[in-house]
């Protein structure tokens, strides 16, 4: 069992017209659209660069930029260079946009992967503080900066792209592949192929008209870790994938944390209590009105600002100063202000908290099994060799008694 690297290293031998692209490719390269591309390719330009133009470029190391995932993400390059399936797949359309003022955090690229497999993938939350805000606004009911740029973006790009294509993206990625896929033009909405939201967020019901999903939701591949929490905000059905990961808690949502065996998801399931636990959560969220929403949202935002951190990688490199400065701003607050959010947090810890312990609770269980597996094969094992033992000696016995007997004989008949 292994990731997303393992994946492309095992899998990467077959070209697409030899194995047809998977939900897999798609994680892969939903994780690959987290690398910075902007100072190695122009911004929404159809010029096609490929793994070896980025390779040779003098800002290759910029790729890497967020040393918190550098590992993962040089090993995820390097077997996607190396591979036969990925090493000759050309990207175009990058798009990168960071604007405080609005409030927004989009970043897409396209994939040509061969000529008849193109996939537009949507960037997640990256290490702005800008998106972790834009993220709380994704449960009003009106859309967000990113949600807008993104039918944009499937627009802009299904004019150039030629025949059927896929649409992705991880985390808020997902939201807008699904955002972007159900208000895109008829004529480019029509072309597309299967749209793969991998753990993202949902919307709420009064936001969501039915109408416009159902005219994408049998091509919606929508895949959760098993303990997900980002993937199960605001979702309104039970059509989802959930697949293994090595990892507890939120650190599941993490795309280099999910299992693939033998070239596909290792299987899983959500617990009932892990169920219960994001209901009432949803509930919650449901319950609130748009001003208490926005109240909440305004909230978050001034204590994010507070926190004096522009990113998550600066707040991470200083945590003690960053957190002190948020406690500081968030002690500021009206006591029916600090009331509100603390019914937030406790419903967020409680979660938190199921989670830990369902997976604590899981390994337990599998460590008893192991045990009580283990101590019956001991058993089993003692018992056959006390068998073998009980045989060898009753048949040492019976051979010495034979013996016995025919020297007794041989003694008489000697004696005669």
């Amino acid at each position: 069992m292994g990731n997303i690297v393992d994946y492309v290293k095992e899998k990467g031998d077959k070209l697409f017209s030899e194995r047809a692209f998977s939900k897999e490719d798609a994680l892969v390269l939903s994780q690959f659209v987290y690398l910075k591309f902007d100072n190695l390719m122009k911004e929404m330009s159809k010029e096609e660069v490929s793994l070896f133009d980025l390779q040779n470029s003098e800002n290759y190391n910029d790729l890497f930029f967020d040393y918190r995932y550098e590992k993962d993400n040089r090993a995820l390059f390097e077997a996607l260079v190396s591979s036969k399936r990925f090493k000759d797949m050309k990207m175009c359309f990058h798009i990168n946009k960071v604007e405080e003022e609005t409030g927004t955090q989009f970043a897409a690229i396209t994939y040509i992967l061969d000529k008849k497999t193109v996939l537009l993938t949507f960037r997640g939350t990256d290490e702005n503080m800008v998106g972790w805000q834009e993220d709380l606004r994704l449960a009003l009911n009106k859309p967000v900066g990113g949600q807008k740029l993104s039918v944009k973006y499937i627009n802009d790009v299904s004019k150039y792209v030629k025949g059927p294509f896929f649409v992705s993206g991880h985390s808020k990625g997902g939201n807008l592949a699904l955002y972007s896929s159900m208000f895109a033009r008829i004529s480019a909405k029509k072309r597309i192929k299967e749209i793969f939201c991998f753990d993202g967020p949902g919307f709420k019901k009064s936001f969501l008209r039915e109408k416009t999903y159902n005219t994408i939701k049998d091509r919606v591949k929508r895949i959760i870790p098993k303990s997900s929490v980002v993937g199960m905000i605001l979702n309104t059905d039970d059509d989802y994938m959930v697949v293994e990961a090595k990892a507890l808690g939120l650190s599941q949502h993490n795309p280099y944390k999910w299992v693939i065996a033998k070239g596909h998801f290792k299987r899983a399931s959500l617990t009932p209590t892990h169920k219960k636990a994001l209901k009432s959560m949803n509930d919650w969220i449901v319950s609130l009105s748009e001003e208490e929403l926005e109240r909440f949202i305004d909230i978050a935002s001034y204590i994010l600002d507070a926190s004096m951190a522009d990113t998550t990688i600066e707040f991470s490199k200083s945590v003690i100063k960053h957190t002190k400065a948020a406690i500081k701003a968030a002690g500021d607050i009206d006591d029916d202000t600090k009331a509100f959010l603390s019914t937030f947090t406790k419903s967020y810890v409680d979660i938190a908290k199921d989670m830990i312990m369902e997976d604590v609770n899981e390994k337990k269980e599998a460590v008893r099994e192991l045990l009580t597996e283990t101590k019956e094969k001991i058993d089993t094992a003692i018992d056959k060799t006390e068998q073998r033992i009980n045989d060898t000696i009753d048949k040492t016995g019976e051979m010495i008694s034979e013996t016995f007997d025919k020297t007794k004989k041989k003694i008489k008949s000697k004696s005669k």
